[in-house]
């Protein structure tokens, strides 16, 4: 334990706490740039880091000559670009700064406390009304994998619009 306080001292990996530790670990592990390890190395990240990470992809599209919009989906940024398939293959090299960060910001965002992401869902269906309030996470993988679990919504859940809302932000 020793030999890793001393590591961490002296430029090694930062001592992470928090629900969302082991991911900040992996991530500042992974990181290819400078950047990145900034942003992760203090075990959180805020709107303005992800936004920081947007415009150097935006940046990134623009000097190699792509035009992009960027549109916030939910707190999530979502993307075009000019240019077909020579700007997806520009845009996914450029997107390797920002998309480790990206995911993770995301991931935290619906799920601040890193809870098991079935209990979430099953938590904002039965919140919304389309699930019964005996509708749990365990229930929710046996559903999705196509069992018939009791409480679970019903055929027509999926046209209600906060069936996809819960999908994408359970925390809605």
């Amino acid at each position: 334990m020793a030999v890793a306080a001393a590591v961490a001292g002296c430029g090694g990996t930062p001592g992470f706490e928090g629900p969302w530790a082991a991911e900040f670990e992996q991530a500042y592990d992974q990181a290819t740039t400078d950047f990145q390890r900034e942003v992760f190395k203090d075990g959180q990240l805020t709107r303005a880091e992800y936004d920081e990470a947007t415009a150097r992809y935006v940046q990134c599209m623009e000097d190699r000559g792509f035009a992009v919009s960027v549109t916030d989906v939910h707190g999530i940024n979502n993307y075009s670009y000019t240019g077909g398939n020579e700007g997806s293959q520009v845009s996914d090299e450029c997107r390797t700064e920002l998309s480790p960060i990206e995911v993770l910001y995301g991931a935290m965002l619906g799920n601040p406390e890193n809870r098991h992401p079935p209990d979430l869902f099953a938590e904002c269906f039965v919140r919304h009304g389309l699930a019964e309030p005996e509708f749990t996470g365990s229930g929710f993988e046996e559903w999705m994998a196509g069992a018939d679990v009791p409480g679970a919504p019903d055929d027509g859940a999926a046209r209600d619009p906060a069936f996809e809302h819960c999908l994408v932000d359970p925390s809605w």
